[in-house]
């Protein structure tokens, strides 16, 4: 289920990780906790396709200009 990154290549990037998912099953919902450091709320993107779930995230990196 989570990992199965052969079946959505486009998900795929240079930058992609994997971090660590905590998944209860508590009586009617199910529920997914993970830790995405310095990432924003509304960068997250959730996605349940096939009886998978996706989570994804755009992140902005900052660089620094040197003069």
């Amino acid at each position: 289920m989570f990992g199965d990154r052969e079946s959505m290549p486009e998900m795929m990037d240079i930058d992609t990780l994997s971090p660590l998912v905590d998944i209860k099953d508590n009586d009617d919902n199910i529920v997914v906790t993970t830790d995405l450091p310095g990432v924003d709320k509304k960068d997250v993107n959730i996605d349940i396709r096939d009886n998978k779930v996706w989570i994804s995230a755009n992140t902005h990196k900052e660089s620094e200009e040197k003069n």
